[in-house]
């Protein structure tokens, strides 16, 4: 995924390049039936710049402590007591050598006037970024109220400051945008605008997929939690809500530690609840492959499953899951046999390749397609930051320069699909731009990055040269990643940096973005 370049261009070199890149040389045409192209939906939290729900207490921080007068750290990091769904049960509370009360964070994307309401007994106040606290004091029922939030992009601050743990606490919480109050829509109406030329949602992230603590069907997240924003990700409901309501399929990733009884539960629910018509793109957890120790599900798969490398133990446990799936949907057919629903993948990295045919070697009668990790670019170390730092030419330039290297691997597993007659996807792909072993830290190699992102060169990539050639290729789902996120040091992977940002190609619109949704209009 990450591979470096030095840049040592001449001046000749740099402008034939970019007379190559404009002249449409790296550009194959478009096959006559186009790819689908689908997206990495970002997940969710306080910070997420996706407008998701429209009650943005499901995007809430889980429940912190602070101390009830006032003094210390805003997060003392003490347990809140709390019920079945996460609801604080107890303010103030003694732990820590003081009472402490419950206190969250949720987005406050839009300024205006919010709506709460809250069932039970107790008192809370709650403020926008640059507000004052509106606090209220109920003794029972369901309660309605307004806040003010006057600033744009910001956060949301809510504290419960008495409840009393006789089972009627301050609970199910609805903290709806301005325009929205009571309303039944579950998810904002500009986030479904933003996504309605994709195919296909990869809800990888939305499912919290690495470091996924999840063994048992009762540590899912359900719609009835007090937040979304859980380590065990979204409810999977959310996620069948969200395709059955604009028509697209989805590509679910299944938890690394899940138990058998936890899949069959899982398949059972998106047999029932996922509409007839819509393709449901299976995959056993995410890049098992990445041995990168925040991937947690890499450790996992290698000490717990049988085999010779980490490849057959891969093959092995996402066989086994297939099976369950294809039984499960096998026993009602009433939307759809598994053959028509259901489309079991085999994902690894591109530049690991070799994996894909110990997996298939082992188990290629368990899927039906292979996908890869479609990326392109340069992540610096320290030692390879340039000095100066390289211009958009010269950054486009290198990106040609290395992109027939890129395109030998993307054949490599081409090759793997034709060998054994399997479909051909991309489970995530982009460009892959970042500073990392210490070059994150260098802000003004971030900078340049960032600017980059927004450039012209990094926008007719996309368009005239990465997404061409996936179709040449013969890929038949390629899935953008990502879809809406702000850029950090970390890397610009989102190709909108917040929801409401304009697709274009002027400044500050979201050129990445763009260009996708363009060659989708042009590649029907």
């Amino acid at each position: 995924m990450k591979h470096c370049f030095r840049f040592r261009l001449t001046a000749f070199c740099l402008a034939t390049l970019a007379l190559l890149a404009a002249l449409g040389a790296f550009n194959p045409a478009p096959s006559a039936a186009a790819m689908k192209v689908g997206v990495n939906l970002d997940g969710v939290g306080d910070s997420s710049q996706s407008w998701v729900f429209v009650d943005v207490f499901k995007m809430s921080r889980q429940w912190m402590s602070k101390r009830a007068d006032g003094t210390g750290n805003y997060n003392t990091a003490l347990a809140v007591p709390q019920d079945s769904n996460g609801w604080a049960t107890t303010a103030p509370f003694y732990a820590g050598g003081a009472q402490q009360i419950p206190h969250t964070i949720m987005p406050g994307w839009l300024s205006g006037t919010y709506t709460v309401r809250v069932t039970g007994a107790g008192t809370l106040r709650v403020k926008g970024a640059g507000s004052t606290w509106t606090t209220r004091t109920f003794t029972g029922g369901t309660n309605t109220f307004t806040f003010e939030n006057s600033t744009a992009g910001s956060s949301v601050y809510l504290e419960i400051t008495q409840t009393a743990n006789n089972g009627n606490h301050l609970r199910d919480f609805r903290v709806w945008l301005p325009g929205y109050a009571n309303s039944s829509a579950t998810f904002h109406p500009t986030f479904k605008n933003s996504l309605t030329h994709f195919n296909t949602f990869r809800f990888m992230d939305w499912g919290h997929t690495n470091a996924n603590p999840q063994v048992n069907w009762a540590d899912r997240t359900r719609t009835t939690h007090a937040t979304q924003a859980r380590p065990a990700g979204l409810a999977l409901e959310y996620m069948i809500q969200l395709a059955n309501e604009m028509d697209k399929n989805l590509w679910i990733n299944v938890p690394h530690a899940a138990t058998d009884s936890y899949v069959f539960n899982m398949a059972s629910t998106l047999r029932d609840q996922v509409e007839a018509g819509r393709k449901i793109y299976l995959e056993y957890s995410n890049e098992v492959w990445n041995s990168d120790p925040r991937f947690t599900q890499y450790t996992w798969v290698a000490n717990n499953i049988s085999g010779p490398n980490q490849a057959t133990k891969y093959a092995t446990r996402a066989a086994a899951i297939m099976n369950i799936f294809y039984n499960v949907f096998g026993q009602n057919t009433s939307r759809g046999t598994p053959q028509q629903r259901l489309v079991r993948v085999a994902a690894w990295g591109r530049s690991q390749n070799s994996g894909f045919g110990t997996i298939l070697a082992a188990q290629a009668s368990k899927f039906d397609a292979i996908a890869f990790n479609a990326y392109f670019g340069t992540t610096f170390s320290p030692s390879t930051v340039p000095s100066p730092l390289p211009s958009d030419d010269q950054l486009i330039s290198n990106t040609y320069s290395n992109w027939p290297t890129r395109q030998s691997e993307y054949t490599q597993v081409k090759n793997y699909a034709t060998q054994y007659s399997k479909r051909l996807l991309t489970y995530e792909g982009g460009q892959h731009y970042n500073g990392w072993q210490g070059a994150e830290n260098n802000d003004a190699l971030t900078a340049r990055l960032q600017a980059f992102n927004r450039s012209w060169q990094m926008r007719n990539f996309y368009r005239n040269t990465h997404l061409n050639y996936m179709n040449t290729l013969g890929v038949e789902l390629h899935n953008s990643f990502s879809h809406c996120g702000a850029w950090t040091k970390w890397g610009s992977w989102g190709m909108m940096e917040y929801q409401n940002q304009v697709l274009g190609t002027g400044a500050g619109q979201a050129g990445k973005a763009w260009a996708v949704k363009d060659w989708i209009q042009n590649n029907p």
